[in-house]
């Protein structure tokens, strides 16, 4: 198989960005009637964490559980979940083939995974992941969704409007990111190059969902 490229396997492929359907609970909850045998695996396989998370539809469609129903999913559909908002604890065995690139923004981080549902084989399974460094955490995505969180009088095609934006330069980073790398120093290569799941990018989300969870006062 190729090597996974954010550039070519995620960027390359969304339209153009005010053509996304954004779901967020800054201003709608999950609409539309999914279909029932969807809902019922939905109630059943549900999860939440102390940190935000993003999901963006690369290929495939399906419904996805999120909040208090169902959002559709079509390829360049973003969902937003705030912490601990419930939603779906992976896929259906019977939906796909599906491409979809998970974010978990954390406070001095970003982490991609694309993830790769095939039916056929009744599981899901992380094709690549990679690092995004907040240099300046105070400008960058997860502080712009809190800001718009702690604004309410705003109207929502504005927090629309900034959300998303943040988004589009946090997917532009990521992919310069990796552009740049082939002229960067042996050792930042492979810092930049995408990570074995299991062995860094789980690792650093198991461990900030530690940390979260102990500020918080939850127990372990």
């Amino acid at each position: 198989m190729a090597e996974t490229s954010f550039y070519q396997d995620v960027v390359a492929r969304l339209p153009e960005q005010a053509a996304w359907p954004a779901a967020c609970s800054l201003w709608q909850g999950a609409e539309g009637v999914a279909p029932a045998r969807l809902t019922a695996w939905s109630r059943r396989h549900r999860h939440l964490h102390p940190y935000r998370e993003i999901l963006v539809c690369l290929s495939g469609e399906t419904w996805y559980g999120w909040g208090d129903g169902l959002q559709h999913c079509p390829p360049g559909q973003v969902l937003f979940f705030a912490p601990q908002e419930s939603h779906d604890l992976g896929y259906p065995p019977f939906v796909g083939p599906l491409e979809h690139l998970w974010l978990s923004v954390l406070p001095e981080r970003v982490l991609g995974r694309l993830v790769v549902v095939t039916p056929e084989q009744r599981q899901f399974s992380a094709r690549a992941g990679w690092v995004l460094e907040e240099p300046q955490p105070r400008a960058g995505l997860l502080a712009t969704w809190a800001a718009l969180e702690a604004a309410p009088e705003l109207p929502a095609p504005l927090r629309r409007l900034k959300l998303m934006s943040a988004l589009a330069l946090t997917l532009a980073r990521l992919a310069e990111q990796e552009l740049l790398a082939g002229r960067a120093a042996p050792e930042t290569v492979q810092r930049l190059k995408p990570y074995p799941l299991k062995n860094h990018v789980h690792r650093i989300l198991y461990e900030e969902t530690v940390r979260m969870d102990r500020k918080l006062g939850y127990e372990q």
